[in-house]
Order: C-alpha cells, then sequence, then structure tokens
C-alpha cells in the first residue's frame, strides 16, 4: 500500500510543477498545447505509451516530458482543457458564424436566380425591377395572346 501512495505523492509533485509551468505562461497554453501520447520501439517490441506535453513558442516546438503515467497526463490535459475553453469557445463561434454566412450566400443566390427569372433582381435584400417586370410580364401575356389569335 506504501508503494500506491509513494506513487500518488510523485505524480502529484510532478503534476504541481508542470502546472506551475503552465500557469507562468498562460499566454502561450491559453491558445496552444496537448498532451500526446507516442510509442517507442525496443529489440522488436513495442513500448509505451509515454506521454508529452507539447506546444509552440515564439515559433519552436517545445515538449515537457510527462511520463508513462496515464492519470497525470489526464490531470495536465484537464487543465489545459480548463486554460483553453475561452479560446476553443471562440474558435467554435467563428465556424458556425462561417457556416451560417455561407448558407446565407447560397440561399441568397437562390433566390436571385428565381427572381431574375421573374424579371425581377436582388439588391443586398431589396428586390429590385418591379416597374420593369410589370411591363414585361405584360408584353410576355399579350405575346401570348396574339401567337394564340394566329394560330402559331
Amino acid at each position: 500500500m506504501e508503494e500506491w501512495r509513494f506513487a500518488d505523492q510523485k505524480i502529484q509533485r510532478r503534476f504541481e510543477a508542470i502546472a506551475q509551468r503552465i500557469r507562468s505562461r498562460p499566454e502561450v497554453f491559453r491558445r496552444r498545447g496537448k498532451v500526446v501520447e507516442s510509442w517507442r520501439g525496443y529489440r522488436g517490441r513495442r513500448l509505451g505509451p509515454y506521454y508529452r506535453l507539447v506546444y509552440r513558442d515564439r515559433g519552436r516546438d517545445s515538449a515537457v516530458y510527462l511520463g508513462k503515467s496515464p492519470q497525470l497526463a489526464e490531470r495536465v490535459r484537464g487543465l489545459l482543457d480548463d486554460l483553453q475553453a475561452a479560446t476553443a469557445r471562440r474558435r467554435q463561434w467563428r465556424r458556425t458564424t462561417e457556416q451560417i454566412r455561407a448558407e446565407l450566400r447560397r440561399y441568397k443566390a437562390l433566390w436571385a436566380r428565381d427572381l431574375a427569372a421573374r424579371g425581377l433582381r436582388l439588391k443586398g435584400f431589396e428586390v429590385r425591377g418591379w416597374r420593369h417586370a410589370g411591363k414585361l410580364a405584360h408584353l410576355l401575356a399579350r405575346l401570348a395572346g396574339a401567337r394564340k389569335r394566329d394560330g402559331t
């Protein structure tokens, strides 16, 4: 039982050191940084997983070795998730807004095509050309009536 408590204490101390490093540079870790899992081979055997905290700082890739402990890796992930929550919300908001705008452009193009078939045009959200469309519709109706009378 003592051995487990020792391991937990070791993980706790390591987590506190890493948390201190993350909290000392919030401008770096608010926008980027993640915990990655990697494996290595030794004499034909696959060893791992090993965990690292990876991030970019001043244009350079950096990493902090976390070791083999999945508990430590999860705790660091949780700390990063808390720190990056606002950035993640902003990114999601931006993606959603872009999707909505793309849909609006698509529907406006369909609407403009439908209006053009009726002799109208779209400018912004305003439909224009009502006077000319009415004259055009009247002229087309007269032409259609004239064709019926002529039998062509």
